[in-house]
Order: structure tokens, then C-alpha cells, then sequence
């Protein structure tokens, strides 16, 4: 899942900025880097844990920021596209207005 979630932040990144969109391609890009870099620091730290090097660690809150980051930036992303104004709305006519 996190991987998921990387893949559409990275390419809703290259997106916004190739529409010169840059607050959300830094956003995109950089909600990507820090679910990869949660999702990898909670395996590590799950790791340490099954390997008793340390006793008690962060890996369940690592892995929940991973999620929480991702799945608020996939919300931000959708209100964003609910809110985008369609054709016909760009054009001035009403969508059921035949052209």
C-alpha cells in the first residue's frame, strides 16, 4: 500500500509541475518522499524489535504516519479535482447546452 501511494504522489508531482502547478508539485513530491520514508524506518524499526536488539520501538506510530500522510494528500488531491472547474464551466456555457 504505501508503495501505492508513493507511485501517485511521484507522478501527481511530475504532473502539477509540468502544469506549473509548483506548491502542489512540491506537496505531491513531498508527501511521496515522507510515506517512503516512514514505511521504511517503521521496518526497520519492526525489524529491531523482532530481532531484540531494543526492547519496545515506534514502528506501529511510523507506519501510522506513513498511512495518515498518505491518505491526507489523497484526500487534498481529490478535493482539489471535485473542485476543478469542467469545460463548460470554462467556456461559459451550460453543460447541457448543445454546441
Amino acid at each position: 500500500m504505501p508503495g501505492s501511494l508513493v507511485g501517485a504522489g511521484i507522478a501527481a508531482g511530475r504532473w502539477f509541475g509540468r502544469t506549473r502547478n509548483r506548491g502542489w508539485a512540491r506537496v505531491s513530491v513531498a508527501s511521496a518522499i515522507i510515506v517512503a520514508g516512514a514505511a521504511v524506518a517503521a521496518g526497520i524499526a519492526y525489524r529491531l524489535i523482532q530481532r531484540g536488539i531494543v526492547a519496545t520501538g515506534p514502528a506501529g506510530l511510523l507506519e501510522l504516519v506513513s498511512f495518515l500522510v498518505g491518505f491526507a494528500w489523497t484526500t487534498a488531491f481529490a478535493v482539489r479535482l471535485i473542485r476543478r472547474p469542467g469545460p463548460a464551466a470554462v467556456s461559459g456555457r451550460a453543460a447541457a447546452e448543445p454546441s
